[in-house]
């Protein structure tokens, strides 16, 4: 018999951290990687590697190796979501029916060789430039609302 996982909000997890990091497993599900998420990873791991009796300068790599794995994977959503778009605009270019742009996108996705195809000659500049520059206005917004500037 399997218990239910709970499902906390960041300020529930925060009351609770003391207990959470006692726990042999954790499943985090992140629905963004702001400045209060990362707090709270941080808070976990080093809650967790305190515990353990871990080196500090060990906790401090395993929290940068797990940030730098995020935000790779939030990179690689844009980078997907921009791809797709890009090849939805040059399907419609071709074909302008919305049925068959979306049972030919579908194709595509699924086949890797012409997925592997359209990710070398789709523009991989522009697709970079969009990431970096989606990021950057984030960043922007996230200081904005929290009052605070990067020097």
């Amino acid at each position: 018999m399997t218990t239910e996982p709970m499902k906390l909000k960041s300020a529930e997890i925060r009351e609770k951290m003391g207990e959470i990091v006692q726990r042999n497993y954790l499943h985090f599900e992140l629905k963004g990687l702001t400045k209060g998420t990362r707090d709270i990873i941080s808070d976990a791991v080093n809650g967790i590697m305190d515990r353990v009796g871990a080196n500090p300068l060990n906790t401090f790599h395993l929290f940068s190796g797990l940030m730098e794995a995020l935000l790779n994977a939030v990179k690689g959503n844009i980078r997907y979501t921009i791809f797709k778009k890009e090849i939805k605009a040059r399907l419609f270019d071709v074909e302008p029916s919305n049925q068959d742009v979306e049972q030919l996108l579908e194709i595509i996705l699924n086949t890797s060789p012409l997925r592997d195809a359209i990710q070398r000659y789709i523009v991989p500049d522009k697709i970079k430039r969009d990431v970096l520059n989606i990021l950057t206005w984030e960043e922007k917004n996230q200081s904005e609302k929290t009052g605070t500037e990067k020097r």
